[in-house]
């Protein structure tokens, strides 16, 4: 019975589609043609394209993640999806409105009677400014990759934690839910072995989490997020990113930790291959959360493998999913490809890697912050070093912004010795964490240095150590030049620091940092080998 209502339900959906697909100036405007209407189809969805606006008309469909079998059900599901998503895009999203079907069985968009269906009406954005395009096309800039974590912190600090741990999916039931379904692509694009050793070790390792999920249930982090934040669901919008199309259907996908919906976002671009934007959002998420003012926030670094396969996983079944339902011999191969090569991704991401500790020290203009911004994303594992810079650490001790001056009470010799203390502190936590670390903060002093190199050698972990050797001149120049940055630091400071140096050191690697951030980065690369 439920079968042949849903198939009933399903001719009239198609019915409903040729209605809008025919008649765009009643939704979209009145310049729009019937050729000029795109067409999209999801599972869940069918999703129209006209010059101004889209529309969202849901289908009669019933999974087990996914109830929309009847009318009403889907009108509270739109309402829902209007709703989650205003949070965060209010501009796109203008609200869900009723289809009826007049005496003479055509449809309109005015009735009296019981609607017969439900539409989501949406403000339209060009395709290319989905943010999977922007990346294919010029990549993520540093300024649109602080937008977006700005979006993305300011989401989810403003969400309302969830206190009942029986209201948190079990990763368990995750795990199986997603990918036992893996086993029917096998042999055809996985082999068996792979699938069954990624469940394996998915359920070996959450057992080892239990107890920082707890812990991070007990301070507040568990919240209903996005559900689906990767880059395909970001989009500009007049100059600034917008999340939007965030899961409506189903709790279980929505509910977790900040920082597992976070990952999703990170291990997109991580795919992409855009590893420093996804190491820069990482960093600046960690601290904008407010996960550096104390070590024990950074036990989060304990889950972070964890949650990274977890996401590579979800994409990998949708890639495979994909891949069966294409005709297509071109998009089946591209499919095929990208759902092994996620698979790979996932496994590595569970792979033990040893961390190190990357210092770099440098007096102030000497570059040491570019550097080791750019280095991150190329020490430890996916995404990268977490970046404890003394500028930004500074700002945060005393409760600043980014980037307006400090105040001279900052930098006290007492309040400079806070700074590499608290650096020290999250070095430590993070490489006990199993995460790699690379600092960055002036250096000067030998005892300052040693340390620094102390964690390493208490931990049992690689550590190496590079001075930037500039001349006073480039450095005066890059100072002068600088815009939106954390440090304070004039060409008189940095006078004053090459002044005060006693000897000099020795003990480190040195890089003449004279050339471009390119040739700088690929030397300090080699030297890091």
């Amino acid at each position: 019975m439920i079968k042949s209502d849903l198939a009933s339900q399903h001719r009239e959906h198609e019915c409903i589609i040729h209605f809008f697909s025919t008649t765009p100036s009643l939704w979209d405007s009145d310049e729009t043609l019937i050729e000029d209407v795109q067409q999209i189809e999801t599972h869940g969805a069918t999703v129209l394209l006209g010059h101004d606006h889209a529309i969202k008309i849901k289908k009669p469909v019933l999974f087990d993640h996914m109830d929309y079998s009847t009318s009403e059900k889907r009108r509270d599901f739109c309402n829902r999806e209007v709703d989650l998503n205003r949070r965060t895009a209010p501009e796109l999203y203008l609200g869900v409105f009723a289809i009826y079907k007049q005496s003479n069985a055509e449809f309109s968009l005015n009735g009296t009677d019981k609607p017969v269906d439900y539409f989501i009406k949406m403000q339209r954005f060009a395709d290319g400014n989905r943010l999977d395009n922007v990346s294919s096309r010029e990549g993520l800039s540093a300024l649109l990759c602080e937008q977006l974590c700005n979006a993305v912190v300011n989401f989810h600090k403003n969400l309302p934690s969830i206190e009942n741990g029986a209201s948190i999916p079990d990763f368990h039931s995750v795990i199986d839910q997603n990918f036992l379904q893996l086993d029917d692509y096998c042999p055809d694009l996985f082999r068996q072995k792979d699938v069954s050793e990624y469940r394996r070790n998915l359920h070996a390792v959450f057992d080892t989490l239990k107890p920082v999920e707890h812990k991070r249930l007990k301070e507040g982090w568990i919240r209903a997020g996005h559900g689906d934040l990767h880059l395909q669901n970001i989009c500009l919008f007049d100059g600034k990113p917008l999340l939007f199309d965030a899961i409506e259907y189903e709790d279980d996908f929505v509910v977790g930790d900040v920082f597992y919906d976070l990952c999703f976002l990170l291990m997109d671009l991580w795919h992409r291959n855009q590893k420093q934007a996804a190491n820069q959002i990482f960093n600046q998420y960690i601290h904008k959360m407010g996960w550096t003012t104390a070590d024990n926030n950074l036990d989060i670094l304990l889950l972070l493998p964890f949650f990274m396969t977890m996401r590579a996983g979800i994409r990998t079944h949708v890639a495979a999913s994909r891949y069966l339902q294409s005709d297509d011999g071109t998009a089946k191969d591209l499919f095929a490809n990208e759902a092994r090569l996620l698979l790979n991704s996932s496994l590595l991401y569970l792979k033990k890697t040893e961390p190190q500790i990357v210092a770099i020290g440098g007096f102030s203009g000497s570059g040491k912050s570019t550097l080791a911004a750019n280095l991150a994303s190329h020490v430890g594992s996916a995404p990268g070093a977490l970046h404890i810079r003394s500028d930004v650490v500074r700002r945060m001790l005393i409760g600043w912004d980014d980037y307006s001056p400090m105040p001279q009470s900052a930098y006290t010799t007492a309040q400079s010795q806070a700074v590499y203390a608290h650096m020290q502190v999250l070095a430590r936590r993070a490489m006990i964490a199993g995460h790699s670390v690379i600092l960055d903060a002036v250096l000067d002093r030998r005892q300052d240095r040693q340390e620094f190199e102390k964690i390493a050698q208490d931990l049992d972990v690689p550590f190496k150590g590079i001075w930037l050797k500039v001349d006073k001149n480039v450095m005066a120049e890059r100072i002068e030049g600088r815009t939106r940055d954390a440090s304070d630091a004039t060409v008189e400071v940095m006078l004053a620091q090459i002044q005060r140096q006693i000897e000099a050191v020795t003990d480190w690697m040195t890089l003449e940092a004279h050339g471009s951030e390119i040739e700088i980065t690929q030397e300090a690369l080699l030297l890091l080998r």
